[in-house]
């Protein structure tokens, strides 16, 4: 796009936190899905910390995105599924 939001989410490209949005996801006022905030705060698998702590890093961040309306407690509980799996999470509109 040539309108300074590449992404269509609304909030301009010079101070999108999370480029990439994906087509029709929820997203906050920083432009970022509910995937793509739990991926800002807990990083990705194998990222070199702990499982563990990135298992209860995604547990509570995805806890955080379903208050804030940006997921189901359904999306919440596949989220964590995958996380305990070691697989990075499919984005929410990816079924």
């Amino acid at each position: 796009m040539c309108d300074g939001d590449d992404d269509a989410d609304g909030v301009g490209d010079d101070v999108d936190a999370c480029a990439g949005t994906p087509i029709d996801s929820l997203f906050d006022d920083n432009g970022c899905s509910g995937p793509q905030l739990i991926e800002l705060v807990c990083g990705l698998p194998g990222d070199g910390g702990p499982r563990g702590r990135y298992i209860s890093c995604v547990a509570r961040e995805s806890k955080t995105i379903q208050r804030l309306g940006l997921t189901t407690r359904e999306e919440r509980a596949r989220i964590i599924r995958s996380a305990a799996r070691g697989a990075v999470f499919q984005r929410l509109n990816q079924r």
